[in-house]
C-alpha cells in the first residue's frame, strides 16, 4: 500500500493555487487577454519530512490459508514523523484521515488497485491502539509537542467475506493505493 498526503487546517486550504486563463474576443490574441492568479497561504504548526510524504507499507508474503482460518493479516506497524512542531500558532493537535477506492465488500477498506493479480481482499486501517480507522473518518486528536512528533498507526489484509467462505481468493501480487489528510486544530 502506498500513502500520499495532504496537510488541511480548518478554515484555511493549503496548496489551492486557482488559474483562470481567458482570451478576449477574436481568434489567435485579437484582444486582451488577462490572467488571473489567487491562492491561499496558510502555516502549518509542523513540516513532513519529504520521507513521509510518500509511506509504502509491505506486507510481504501473505498465506491465503491463514486468511481463510483468521479472516485477516497480523497488523504492520506504521509511523508517520512530524518535525519542527511549533506550538505558539496555537493548533496543539492533529488527527489523521485516510481516503482512497473504498473496497465493496469491506467497507472502510481500502480496495486493491484493478492492477493487482490478487483479489478477494482489503487493505485496512487502525489505530496504534487496535481501533479500526475507516476511510475519510479522522482519527482521536492526538496532542502535539514541541519538536518531533510520531502518528502510529497499524495496516492490515483482510479477506472478503465471500472469498473466505468459498476459498476463492485469488492468488498473485497486489497494491493499494491512499492519501493520508493531516488535521490540525
Amino acid at each position: 500500500m502506498k500513502a500520499y498526503h495532504k496537510c488541511t487546517r480548518p478554515f484555511l486550504y493549503a496548496g489551492l493555487v486557482a488559474v483562470t486563463l481567458s482570451a478576449g474576443q477574436g481568434a489567435y490574441g485579437a484582444g486582451p487577454a488577462n490572467v488571473e492568479f489567487s491562492g491561499a497561504m496558510v502555516a502549518q504548526p509542523c513540516t513532513l519530512p519529504d520521507e513521509n510524504s510518500n509511506i509504502e507499507v509491505e506486507f510481504g508474503t501473505v498465506i491465503n490459508k491463514n486468511l481463510y482460518s483468521s479472516a485477516r493479516t497480523n497488523r504492520t506497524n506504521v509511523s508517520l514523523t512530524l518535525e519542527d512542531c511549533d506550538l505558539t500558532m496555537d493548533q496543539p493537535t492533529v488527527s489523521i484521515s485516510f481516503s482512497g477506492p473504498p473496497s465493496t465488500k469491506l467497507p472502510g477498506l481500502i480496495a486493491l488497485d484493478p492492477t493487482s493479480q490478487a483479489s478477494g481482499v482489503a487493505i485496512g486501517l487502525e489505530t496504534a491502539d487496535g481501533k479500526l480507522l475507516p476511510l475519510d473518518k479522522n482519527s482521536e486528536k492526538q496532542l502535539l509537542i514541541t519538536g518531533s512528533n510520531t502518528l502510529n498507526f497499524k495496516a492490515f489484509v483482510q479477506g472478503e467475506p465471500d472469498a473466505i467462505e468459498n476459498k476463492s481468493i485469488t492468488l498473485g501480487p497486489f497494491s493499494a493505493l491512499a492519501m493520508f489528510t493531516l488535521k490540525y486544530e
